[in-house]
């Protein structure tokens, strides 16, 4: 087998390289635009410290925002860029392995109308008495009792009342 002498230059690159010169001279989107993320998720960085590759100024500026708190929609907004523009450079990062995507929790405004209540039962809470003495009777009791308040659920009062009469009775 003969080795192709003209077409060897003795320059070499990572094929995850190749990859982003690839992406960035592709022209039509069309056949991967189904693969592009989502407009509403954001970017975190997935590597640590420095890295081989030389981002142009576009992907340099989508790279600052790898933070996973910002939607790719947002940055757009930010660097005044079509969305599908920043959707491709988030691709590319994706692609060679510099940035993964996360899904970010959008908040909708709450739609649930909450009724007020009904006059009749906000009488009745009002002019509800509670005794003096069912009060101080109550705080005594908490007071007293920290234990049960303080035991796991599921645990009674009474179980825990025992187990503390059996380690006097050892002790």
């Amino acid at each position: 087998m003969q080795l192709p002498a003209q077409e060897m230059t003795g320059l070499s690159l990572a094929a995850t390289a190749i990859t982003l010169i690839g992406l960035r001279s592709l022209s039509n989107w069309d056949a991967i635009a189904h693969k592009l993320p989502d407009p509403n998720g954001g970017l975190v960085s997935a590597k640590i410290g420095s890295f081989r590759y030389r981002l142009n100024a576009l992907e340099s500026q989508i790279w600052e925002y790898t933070n996973g708190t910002v939607s790719l929609k947002a940055i757009a907004q930010q660097l005044r860029l079509p969305l599908k523009k920043v959707q491709q450079i988030a691709f590319r990062l994706i692609a060679v392995g510099l940035a993964e995507e996360v899904p970010l929790i959008v908040s909708t405004p709450s739609t649930q109308v909450i009724e007020p209540l009904p006059t009749q039962l906000h009488s009745e809470a009002t002019n509800s008495k509670v005794s003096h003495s069912f009060l101080h009777n109550l705080m005594g009791f908490l007071s007293t009792n920290k234990s049960i308040a303080s035991a796991p659920l599921g645990f009674s009062a009474e179980r825990s009342r025992s187990a503390k009469k059996q380690s006097l009775r050892i002790a």
